[in-house]
């Protein structure tokens, strides 16, 4: 379905607000931690749509908040110092936010 959404949006039947809300929702509200499945998405979500994102200065705006969100949510830990997230999320993170270094990959898409 994430996916299904980032190709709806490169193809511009989404508005980049409406991304911006699945986006909001699935990461959930600062402080609470989401269920890895989510931040799945997220990362699936980003990876496809981040250079079209970058393209414009609200979009620019919008993975700032995303981004300082997954840093947030890659350095989470519970009240023991153990890490919240398992090892493969905090990777997946990373990797996204490493990635936010490089330039993105454009995803092209052909008309079938």
């Amino acid at each position: 379905l994430v996916r299904f959404i980032g190709r709806l949006f490169l193809r511009e039947a989404l508005t980049l607000s409406t991304v911006g809300r699945v986006v909001f929702c699935l990461m959930g509200e600062a402080g609470t931690l989401p269920e890895e499945a989510r931040i799945e998405c997220i990362c699936e979500l980003l990876e496809l749509i981040s250079s079209a994102l970058s393209n414009t200065r609200r979009g620019k705006s919008m993975m700032s908040h995303f981004f300082a969100r997954l840093r947030e949510l890659w350095q989470a830990s519970s009240d023991d110092g153990a890490a919240s997230l398992s090892e493969r999320m905090q990777s997946r993170i990373q990797d996204l936010v490493e990635s936010r270094l490089t330039p993105w990959q454009v995803e092209v898409l052909r008309a079938r």
